[in-house]
This record gives C-alpha cells, structure tokens and sequence, in this order.
C-alpha cells in the first residue's frame, strides 16, 4: 500500500470499515513508514479531543428560528459580503462592455503606434503598403 492510500484511507481505518486484507495491509504499511505512522497518530488525537467534546445540539426552537428567518430572507450580512455580492451583479452585467472597451482602446493605441513608428521605418528605406500608408497618414496632417 502506497502512502497516498494510506492518508485517503486513514478516517475509514479508524472507522473500523475496512475489510480484513485491507486493514493488513495499512497495519504493515504504518509499521514501516514513519510519516504515515505519525498522520495516523496525529489525527487520531484530533478525533479523540473531538469526541471528549460531545454532540452539539441546537436549541429547541433552532428549526422554526431558521425557516423564519428563511421566509423572512433576514439573513444578516457583513459589509464584506454585500460588496462582493454588489461586485459580482455588476460585473456580470458590465463584462460585455469592458469586453467591447478593452478591444477599442487597443485598436486605438495599436493604430497610433503604428502610425508613430512605421514613418521611421519608412524613412529607412522600406516601402511596405503599411509603412506607405502610415507615411501618407502622417504627411496628410495626422499629428502624433
């Protein structure tokens, strides 16, 4: 048994719901490997604090207190919540209008550094269609 079922298996060992040949298998393997020995050991002190602890029961009027406030919606938010929540209602509907801005504003910024930088480019010597075009954009009264 690698160690990776033995920590998948730990919580069903200390359930006692392993089959026989399984529970053989975790045995010998705990008694070789120290690591998962001490996984076993560790989580072992944590159930056993938590069940010293004792079953939590709610007050008798718990289920008509909570379907009250679920009728009501009266659920009380921290001020943390609300703005994540106003947030995601807002982003939702906004998405498709950054989506649209952020690709304008791009374009626009692409244009004007190709108009800045293929004028140069063509003053070198190169006579591409773009490089010719930006040249005659920039000629033509274009101030970049």
């Amino acid at each position: 048994m690698k160690c990776s079922d033995v920590k998948k298996l730990l919580s069903v060992y200390h359930d006692n719901r392993l089959s026989s040949s399984q529970t053989q298998k975790m045995e010998n393997h705990l008694a070789v490997c120290r690591l998962c020995r001490q996984e076993e050991r560790t989580l072992f002190k944590i159930w056993n604090m938590l069940e010293a602890l004792g079953p939590i029961r709610p007050s008798p009027d718990f289920k008509t207190r909570f379907w009250q406030k679920a009728q009501e919606g009266s659920f009380s938010q921290t001020w943390w919540t609300s703005v994540v929540y106003s947030w995601n209602q807002f982003a939702v509907g906004a998405r498709p209008v950054f989506a649209l801005t952020s690709v304008l504003v791009i374009s626009i910024l692409g244009t004007l550094i190709a108009l800045k930088v293929l004028p140069e480019t063509f003053a070198r010597g190169d006579k591409s269609p773009i490089s010719q075009w930006a040249q005659s954009a920039v000629k033509g009264g274009l101030k970049l």
